[in-house]
């Protein structure tokens, strides 16, 4: 992964190390990252996607889709959490408690993050 993430930002034209790689290892914020700066950072993107075949440009936009879903998926199961923590910070804050069920909903949702 890590050759491939150094392939695709000489190809967009950056120098020296691709954000997000970290010892040798591309986490999953800088492949992000990467793949955002290939396309918004990258002066060349524009010239290459003028020039491009139709199947080239349809497996640019399927390949952009596919990362703004998955984007929002994640905004979306980070926001369930954050719904649920919220919820149990109120419980707790108005009746100084949660119940067994409201505290073993916490320990499923809090411990499977740890």
């Amino acid at each position: 992964m890590t050759a491939w993430g150094n392939s695709q930002w000489s190809e967009a034209g950056g120098s020296g190390t691709p954000p997000g790689i970290v010892d040798g290892k591309l986490s999953e914020a800088g492949l992000f990252k990467l793949l955002t700066q290939r396309r918004l950072g990258n002066p060349n993107w524009f010239a290459q996607v003028t020039t491009t075949t139709e199947a080239g440009l349809l497996r640019e936009m399927v390949m952009m889709q596919a990362l703004q879903l998955e984007l929002t998926r994640k905004n979306n199961e980070f926001l369930d959490r954050l719904g649920v923590i919220a919820s149990l910070d109120y419980l707790r804050r108005m009746e100084g408690t949660t119940g067994k069920d409201l505290n073993d909903l916490y320990t499923r949702m809090i411990g499977a993050q740890q």
